[in-house]
């Protein structure tokens, strides 16, 4: 999924500057506030600041946020985002993921909008809905109708009857699209471009999709360089991810798999978890815990360590109970996930100093009750 595309950006990003002894660092829940001359950079709700800065050129690159940014900074802008809200789903119906296998379908349903049906784990993801959304992007959710016409459409398109108990789980994003006066979505440029600002020393990102982003990236680097009289000298054109350096077929990965169970000495099930996650950064992982003689206990029902947990914690930027179950671990793709599992999960937290332990439950229900209403998704 996405979130773990850009973990893996950002891990590449930390290599490359460790290798040029560039400063690389990443800030989540973090605010920046202009002043005269410099930024104050400061974590959400705290009084002291974190860092001060007074950078060249600053990039709004905040996505469908980008004009909420533009007003936290006090910069004089236009409305520049138009976003829509593209919706989805997740099921495990094993009728679905047969018929399709391991190939993803792009069809026409019969209104003649487009309908995705793509393998993904053992079950089946699907999508997506064009909707306008003039809330703030992290308040999209899946409205029950798009739901319905989702499991219309692949009804549609294959000769499988789904119906709403075979959701596990649903989520919407919003893309920063452009704004345009027009009703219809349709019209919507889909392209992108970089805006820039007379007041400030910046450029906000307008646009921009998953399979454009590499290339979005390049030309942003171009406008800076070319601002700070530099010039790009690499190309990420063919460069691979930290966990794409070794690329299998599903044969290899499965002997892979079994030589790292026997090897390391842990289940099947946690050495194909962690191929999920990390792909080809596996080994080094379960070499690093082996060193660090971490914690082999797992979590409740899950085929994840408490040492890998931890591991996470420490190279994964993570903050909140939230960032783990939702975005480094993707739990909510998974049916085995329990309040205990949340609980185990918590408490790695505040061994990691990151959670007070008599916050714990009160950790735990804020987590069931964001996933049940952000995702449909049922904590057991």
């Amino acid at each position: 999924m996405t979130e773990r595309f850009v973990i893996d950006l950002l891990r590449d990003a930390q290599q490359i500057a460790d290798a040029t002894g560039v400063c690389f660092e990443v800030l989540p829940y973090h605010q920046a506030t202009p002043k005269s001359d410099h930024v104050e950079i400061r974590a959400i709700n705290a009084d002291t600041r974190t860092k001060l800065l007074s950078p060249p050129i600053i990039i709004n690159a905040t996505g469908a946020w980008g004009d909420w940014t533009l007003k936290q900074l006090n910069a004089e802008s236009r409305r520049l985002f138009g976003g829509t809200k593209g919706s989805h789903f997740y099921t495990l119906k094993e009728e679905l993921r047969s018929a399709i296998s391991d190939d993803g379908v792009y069809a026409e349903a019969a209104d003649g909008r487009l309908v995705f049906i793509l393998p993904l784990h053992k079950g089946t993801l699907i999508g997506t809905t064009d909707v306008p959304f003039k809330d703030r992007p992290e308040n999209a959710i899946a409205d029950r109708d798009e739901v319905d016409y989702l499991i219309e459409m692949v009804n549609d398109v294959v000769d499988i009857q789904l119906n709403r108990s075979d959701v596990l789980m649903t989520y919407s994003g919003v893309r920063p699209l452009p704004y345009v006066s027009s009703s219809t979505t349709a019209s919507i440029p889909r392209g992108h471009w970089i805006e820039s600002h007379d007041d400030l020393p910046m450029l906000t990102l307008i646009g921009g999709k998953l399979t454009t982003c590499r290339a979005l990236a390049e030309e942003v680097c171009d406008v800076v360089l070319r601002r700070t009289g530099q010039t790009r000298r690499e190309s990420t054109f063919d460069r691979r991810l930290p966990g794409a350096i070794d690329i299998l077929d599903d044969a290899g990965v499965a002997m892979e798999l079994e030589r790292l169970s026997q090897d390391y000495d842990v289940s099947i099930g946690q050495t194909t978890y962690m191929w999920q996650l990390f792909g080809s950064l596996t080994e080094s992982i379960l070499e690093q815990l082996k060193s660090e003689d971490s914690d082999r206990r797992v979590i409740d029902g899950l085929p994840i360590s408490r040492g890998l947990v931890k591991w996470i914690f420490q190279h994964e930027w993570v903050t909140k109970l939230s960032d783990l179950v939702e975005r480094r671990l993707l739990l909510i793709f998974e049916t085995q996930l329990t309040r205990g599992a949340l609980v185990d999960l918590a408490n790695c937290l505040v061994e990691c100093g990151r959670l007070n332990a008599d916050n714990v439950e009160n950790a735990v229900d804020d987590c069931i009750e964001r996933l049940g209403q952000t995702y449909s998704y049922q904590v057991k």
